[in-house]
């Protein structure tokens, strides 16, 4: 019998193909996926995801650069040379 329903919706039809939809998703579900998909990655892409993630960061709070900074007793010819 070639039986297609005609009001599936979007969760029915995730459950019928077996993918996640955003309904699904809850706090720890969330987590997971994030904790996999880093998981995944090799050591150069996390470095510069974070290095892209606490620049976006400094931009809004420069107060938490300065404070990393000091707190690494860096100079700043050390940040100069460091590009």
């Amino acid at each position: 019998m070639n039986y297609e329903p005609d009001d599936i919706d979007y969760d029915e039809d995730a459950k019928v193909t077996g993918t996640i939809v955003d309904s699904d998703l809850t706090h720890d579900r969330m987590e997971a996926i994030a904790r996999k998909v880093v998981d995944a990655w090799d050591m150069d892409t996390l470095v510069d995801y974070a290095v892209s993630a606490l620049f976006d960061d400094y931009q809004f709070d420069c107060d938490q650069a300065v404070q990393d900074a000091n707190d690494l007793e860096l100079t700043l010819e050390e940040l100069d040379n460091d590009n």
